[in-house]
């Protein structure tokens, strides 16, 4: 308390500084970084760093007002179990006639037990019949009843199957980016947006779009 207070230096260096030491084809490997990584990562540029992946995303292109999503479109689920990061999102998705993927609901929870998450999934499942998890999720680490048990079992035994995801993430941001990639064109959800994209949030998904930003 009152205590003064201390200044510290700061030193910074770059990869560059000491590739003497360093492989080759590691420095080498840097230079096909993005460019915002490599300013960022490897030339400690201090411009710009936001931490946002999804650069694409823009509210007034992908956040629209919900409506009925009619019965005969496509549904599908995705869940972060949250075996690392403390949080549990799923997002509850359906998909148009033009190929289009709308987030339509989402479950954003941590601190909770697997059953409370499941009646929360269990909310936003309509025209779900299986979620996709990351592999994480199917790590038989945990006991229960003399057995192993992953956290894809013990959702399956709240009534929710998990089915693996593809575990790679650089496609998987890349496939993200895709959808969430702007072009000129009419919006099929908005008449006001002379930019349009194949991937849009329902504005509910308040959790969601905070993150993306």
């Amino acid at each position: 308390k009152n205590k003064k207070a201390i200044n510290y230096p700061l030193f910074e260096a770059t990869p560059l500084d000491n590739q003497d030491v360093l492989p080759k084809d590691f420095i080498d490997s840097l230079k096909d970084l993005p460019e915002d990584d490599y300013k960022r990562f490897v030339m400690n540029s201090w411009e710009g760093v936001s931490g946002q992946i999804y650069k694409e995303f823009e509210k007034e292109v992908h956040v629209i007002r919900p409506f009925d999503i009619p019965e005969w479109w496509e549904r599908v689920g995705g869940l972060d179990t949250a075996v690392g990061s403390g949080t549990t999102a799923a997002l509850a998705m359906a998909v148009d006639q033009e190929g289009n993927l709308l987030v339509t609901q989402e479950h954003y929870a941590k601190e909770l037990l697997i059953s409370q998450h499941a009646q929360g999934i269990k909310a936003i499942s309509k025209g779900i019949t299986a979620w996709y998890a990351g592999a994480d999720a199917f790590n038989r680490t945990r006991e229960k009843q003399g057995k192993l048990y992953s956290v894809a079992d013990e959702y399956q035994d709240q009534g929710i199957t998990i089915l693996k995801a593809e575990q790679n993430v650089h496609a998987g941001i890349n496939r993200v980016s895709e959808y969430l990639h702007q072009t000129e064109g009419n919006h099929p959800y908005k008449v006001d947006s002379s930019k349009t994209a194949k991937l849009f949030i329902f504005e509910n998904c308040e959790n969601l779009i905070r993150e993306l930003q």
